[in-house]
Parts: structure tokens; C-alpha cells; sequence
């Protein structure tokens, strides 16, 4: 027969268990917001070949029809992201190659 005090340990190893788990629901809807963000910033003509995220950082690599369009992400992942810095950018036959850097602000 259970004790009281098994009980409570048995309750409060569940109520752990529920906070992992929202927290999980949490992380992933942040991931899903994330990743429209992305999409909304990324302009006609641009083609991302690599989205990585290492903490509160995105290193994005792609190819674009235009220096223009380079700018253009840019700014645009700056007003939804913050700090964004142009690693390396080079012309290539589909356009101009590019590799960015992200500091993600507010994200989990």
C-alpha cells in the first residue's frame, strides 16, 4: 500500500515530466516561427542552400540573382532578427554566392 509521501514524490516526478513537456511545445513552435520568418525575408531570386543554427546564431549560405537581392535579405533578416553581418560574398555563374551570420534576438 502507497504512502502519502510516495504519492507526493509520484506527483511532483509527473508535474516535472508535464514542464518538460510544454516546454518541448514551447521550443518547437519557436522553431516553426523561426523558420517562416526565414521564408518571409528570403526575396524572389534568392535560393538558400543552408540554414544552421548554433544557439543564439544562424549562419545562412545560398546563392542570389544579384548583389541587389544580397542587400535586400539583409535588411530584411536585420528588421526581423537583429545583427546581421555578410561573411563572404562571391560572383559565381547562377549570380552572386553568399554567406551570412544572424544573432537571433528573443529566441529560445
Amino acid at each position: 500500500m502507497a504512502t502519502f509521501a510516495q504519492y507526493q514524490v509520484e506527483h511532483e516526478q509527473i508535474r516535472q515530466q508535464h514542464l518538460a513537456l510544454e516546454a518541448l511545445h514551447a521550443r518547437r513552435f519557436a522553431l516553426v516561427d523561426l523558420l517562416e520568418q526565414i521564408e518571409r525575408a528570403v526575396p524572389e531570386g534568392v535560393h538558400l542552400a543552408t540554414v544552421t543554427r548554433q544557439g543564439q546564431r544562424l549562419n545562412i549560405s545560398g546563392v542570389a540573382h544579384s548583389g541587389g537581392l544580397v542587400a535586400q535579405l539583409l535588411r530584411t533578416l536585420a528588421d526581423a532578427f537583429g545583427e546581421v553581418d555578410r561573411q563572404q560574398m562571391k560572383a559565381v555563374a547562377e549570380g552572386e554566392a553568399f554567406e551570412l551570420g544572424v544573432a537571433l534576438r528573443g529566441m529560445p
